[in-house]
């Protein structure tokens, strides 16, 4: 379903509660911080310290993108396969019928 021009798939915005969460969360910062300059610095077990770098160089600097392999069959290319307009209409259709068609889910 595509939204119109100017118009947001949120019109509500975030939750009230997720707001308030952060800003909360978010005055224990500088303590915490401190916590993990602690540990880091006086820390007993390499773990711990470990532990309390990486925290601190994960908010400095965000965590260190993971790369994603993506291959196809034995480690080989990823076939793709072009398909006509026509090819495109009627899988998409075949999709929706078969979406219809479902079962709802039931909820955990």
């Amino acid at each position: 379903m595509a939204f119109q021009k100017g118009q947001s798939g949120n019109p509500g915005g975030r939750p009230k509660e997720i707001k308030e969460i952060q800003e909360l969360a978010r005055k224990h910062c500088p303590a915490a911080i401190a916590r993990l300059a602690k540990v880091l610095s006086k820390g007993k077990s390499d773990s711990a310290v470990v532990a309390a770098a990486i925290a601190l160089l994960d908010r400095a600097y965000g965590k260190a993108p993971q790369a994603i392999a993506m291959s196809g069959p034995d480690g080989g290319p990823i076939e793709t396969k072009e398909l006509s307009d026509l090819d495109a209409v009627r899988r998409i259709n075949f999709l929706l019928r078969k979406a219809a068609n479902a079962p709802p889910k039931e909820k955990p």
